[in-house]
């Protein structure tokens, strides 16, 4: 809306605060929206079967943790886990809920980047549906964040919306004519982008695949075949990479 009244769509103008503000709105509001509380287990159980199947004997991360749902599915399958993030809210959450929990190694509050976690801490790091929410400012920060605390021999695991046309899902406010994404989307990745991508900060692919998530893996790769074989679409991406030697 410009100051004489007129109504003018346009495009939203992202910012780490205005990111910060969003996700403090939908975690206070949309528990149920949380992708890793719908999909954690199958993600679990499809990186286990694509070739990661010691995480019971790992260091286990989970970057931008949320309010913890995969720590949840994680320890239900006692495999000790960190959690990291940067909403003091979520730190809290995680906290007080997995605290008490003997496999459940702490959250850590993320102020800036990079981190104080040393070096190659971890054996198996999870960045979960955040890839795609990463600022311009933040992706190479982030990534290079990643490579540093992964340990080399060890493994990232992504999931991202696969090939998603971000125009189609716009919205716009009816009161301002600000124009954006529902779930604060800025980038879109693809089975050729992200590979690249992390192939440049340090990450070698073990498996990019494109799937249509359900909440347990047999029922993943059950209606992944069945949209295959009916040429459907395939909405979700999931990347597991190696971390290269220095």
């Amino acid at each position: 809306m410009t100051t004489d009244g007129a109504f003018v769509p346009h495009q939203v103008e992202w910012t780490r605060e205005k990111s910060s503000r969003w996700w403090d709105e939908t975690s206070s509001r949309h528990q149920d929206r949380y992708f890793s509380q719908r999909y954690g287990t199958a993600i679990i159980g499809l990186v286990q079967l694509f070739g990661v199947r010691n995480l019971r004997r790992s260091q286990v991360l989970d970057f931008g943790c949320g309010s913890g749902y995969l720590l949840d599915a994680l320890l239900a399958r006692n495999i000790p886990c960190a959690g990291a993030d940067f909403s003091e809210d979520a730190v809290a959450v995680v906290e007080k809920r997995l605290g008490d929990n003997s496999l459940f190694h702490g959250v850590q509050l993320v102020r800036q980047l990079p981190t104080d976690i040393p070096d190659g801490s971890y054996d198996a790091v999870f960045l979960i549906e955040a890839i795609e929410h990463l600022l311009d400012d933040d992706l190479e920060a982030t990534l290079t964040e990643l490579n540093r605390i992964v340990r080399p021999g060890g493994v990232l695991i992504v999931t991202t919306p696969n090939d998603e046309q971000l125009t189609r899902a716009e919205s716009i406010c009816p009161d301002c004519g600000c124009i954006f994404h529902p779930v604060q989307h800025v980038r879109s990745w693809d089975q050729q982008s992200l590979p690249s991508t992390l192939r440049e900060f340090g990450f070698e692919t073990v498996r990019c695949r494109p799937l249509h998530l359900q909440p347990g893996m047999p029922q993943t790769l059950a209606v992944t075949g069945l949209m295959t074989a009916l040429h459907r679409p395939l909405p979700n991406l999931v990347f597991i990479g190696r971390r290269r030697p220095r």
